[in-house]
């Protein structure tokens, strides 16, 4: 028989309740508590370039202009861990996209920390 403890019935999301990095290295994860239905998942997102770093990189002769265009060619990506939350009864894949919010945190152990906080944020409007 199943023992219910005080922390199953806790109100907020904690460190429990989510799996480790190596988990969400290789899938993604869904959860609920209350009404918040939430889902962590690895996403690589594209960020803007510093072309000033860039131009530090070069050695100041014409190709200047050169390796700027190829660095505005090759898109640079950063590893991201994406947490999405909605409300309701379905599951992500049956909840329409415009009902499921996105916020994007560090993919580390410090973001799972802050995917938790924000997401005890949201629980506490609802």
């Amino acid at each position: 028989m199943a023992v219910i403890t005080e922390e199953m019935t806790d109100k907020r999301i904690t460190r429990r309740d989510m799996l480790p990095m190596s988990f969400l290295k290789m899938s993604s994860y869904t959860g609920s508590k209350q009404n918040l239905r939430y889902k962590l998942e690895k996403t690589e997102v594209e960020i803007a370039a510093d072309l000033g770093e860039q131009a530090d990189k070069t050695d100041g002769s014409d190709q200047t202009s050169e390796n700027a265009d190829e660095a505005k060619s090759e898109p640079v990506t950063k590893t991201v861990l994406r947490v999405y939350h909605w409300t309701g009864a379905f599951c992500f894949d049956a909840t329409p996209k415009e009902e499921i919010t996105v916020h994007d945190v560090e993919f580390s152990d410090e973001g799972i920390d802050e995917a938790i906080a924000y997401l005890n944020e949201v629980l506490e409007k609802l």
